[in-house]
């Protein structure tokens, strides 16, 4: 009988002590498990920035760049030269404008042609004059970001017509040539404010007759790249 109460309670105990082995190994595994769990694996991914990639740094685009073509308007007046012997000084001061198509080759050079018209009237004869030039030319330019002088020159055909209440009524178109000075104002990278003076040489023979149509047109206008 004592020996059955001892292995009785022998066993009561080993279970006891197995089952507080069990519990506590479990207990250790979970929260090993738990802590753990993290550190076996891959490490997590930095937080990502909120500021965008930079781009690549891209040089703006100036009208200095050379390449670009451009277009320009200008309006102005048309001042005759005052030669009394074969000359325009009995006529006043006209309308004029030009239309220009160039091209910047070099920061320093740009090549382009004109389309455009000059005109005067004269009291004292009761005549009308009207010029139209068709020129091709080039300007020499002081580069600058934002005030550039420049001179030109150029030749062309000079389609003229004259007709004077006393007699005197013919077209022609003549060779001739310009020479002209100037500055553009640069407004934003492609527009700018245009100021020019620009002084034609051009005589044409009417009726006979020779006249000498050379003379000012002083103009503002603007260039556009584009």
């Amino acid at each position: 009988m004592r020996k059955a109460v001892v292995l009785s309670t022998a066993l009561v105990v080993m279970a006891v002590l197995a089952g507080a082995a069990f519990a506590a190994e479990y207990d250790r595994y979970e929260r090993g498990y738990t802590r753990e769990e993290p550190s076996s694996l891959p490490p997590p991914p930095p937080p990502a920035s909120s500021s965008p990639p930079r781009a690549a740094a891209v040089p703006p685009q100036t009208h200095m760049n050379y390449g670009p073509g451009y277009v320009g308007v200008q309006l102005g007046f048309y001042e005759p030269n005052d030669d009394w012997r074969d000359g325009l000084a009995t006529y006043n001061t006209g309308f004029a404008f030009n239309v220009i198509f160039g091209n910047r080759l070099t920061p320093f050079f740009a090549v382009e042609g004109s389309v455009g018209y000059f005109g005067s009237k004269s009291n004292v004869y009761d005549g009308d004059l009207s010029v139209l030039p068709l020129t091709v030319g080039g300007r020499l330019i002081i580069p600058n970001p934002v005030v550039e002088p420049y001179i030109g020159a150029g030749l062309g055909i000079y389609f003229a017509s004259l007709d004077e209440k006393r007699g005197v009524k013919d077209d022609t178109a003549d060779l001739g040539g310009y020479m002209s000075f100037g500055m553009d104002f640069w407004l934003t990278p492609r527009v700018a404010l245009n100021m020019e003076g620009r002084y034609h040489w051009i005589k044409s023979r009417f009726e006979g007759f020779n006249v000498d149509l050379s003379g000012w047109n002083a103009l503002m206008g603007v260039r556009v790249l584009f």
